[in-house]
């Protein structure tokens, strides 16, 4: 373990090795040296976990389809706090849906299959350097003291909310049955495809039933927010907890069908 510096941390005392939440806010395990992710762990001398995944995801290549592959082989930008995705952290649950749409609608649209995903909050913990005062106490030979204040810096951390989201799973040409991304009250959103383009179908705006399962006509009967990458390239948004005005636009910064013809080349 190193500090700031790259310098040897030696100290039984110091603060590094008193936290156990560490890379990536993992929790580490001093006694075997592997990170704890939920469902598996993860040696971070070889940058691989012990076990095999438990999912398989076909659409992120050869290296989503390695079931012993931290994190598409990306450590640094990426992270894995279940031991069964690759997603990555944002500060906005609309990141995370962008993040979706750019990851998986091209694969969508070259299949002609929906996919689906959940969108979930990580509860999580940001570091950060501050001030502290600290009355230090001298004493002379005489026994006279002297109070001085010092300003010391102190590593602070504060918890923080991110949101990510899980592998797609993958439906059929016009259809993808999300309902079981319902069960988890992590899960805030779901984030889905359309496919490619087909004049006879409404892939490029929120179906009907789109918006009839955001509004709680579903298995669970929950209400959740639904997230739309069309063929055309953009990101819609459904919130039926904003009744005046539900659906958006967040994105047209998307993988699109060269065929559809409210792509931007067209």
């Amino acid at each position: 373990m190193k500090d700031a510096d790259g310098a040897a941390i030696t100290s039984e005392t110091h603060v590094a090795r008193l936290n156990p939440y560490r890379y990536r806010g993992y929790y580490y395990d001093e006694e075997t040296g592997f990170y704890y992710c939920g469902s598996r762990y993860y040696d971070p001398i070889v940058c691989r976990w012990l076990n095999a995944d438990g999912r398989v995801c076909f659409s992120l290549g050869i290296t989503g389809a390695n079931l012993f592959a931290y994190c598409l082989n990306n450590p640094i930008s990426k992270s894995d706090y279940t031991g069964y995705k690759p997603g990555d952290l944002f500060d906005k649950e609309e990141d995370a849906a962008i993040d979706f749409a750019k990851e998986y609608n091209s694969v969508s649209i070259s299949e002609d299959r929906e996919y689906a995903a959940n969108i979930y909050k990580v509860k999580t913990y940001e570091y950060f350097w501050t001030i502290r005062l600290q009355s230090i106490v001298f004493e002379n030979a005489n026994g006279d003291r002297r109070f001085v204040i010092k300003a010391l810096p102190y590593l602070d951390r504060r918890e923080v909310t991110k949101y990510s989201y899980g592998v797609a799973i993958k439906g059929k040409r016009e259809h993808v049955d999300p309902s079981r991304f319902l069960k988890d009250d992590n899960n805030v959103a779901i984030a889905h495809t359309h496919g490619a383009y087909n004049e006879s179908t409404e892939c490029d705006i929120l179906s009907f039933a789109d918006t009839l399962f955001a509004k709680g006509k579903n298995k669970y009967k929950r209400e959740i927010v639904i997230y739309l990458a069309t063929p055309s390239g953009t990101l819609y948004r459904f919130n039926p907890f904003i009744p005046q005005s539900p659906e958006s636009t967040i994105t047209c910064d998307i993988p699109f069908d060269e065929n559809d013809p409210y792509a931007p080349e067209h």
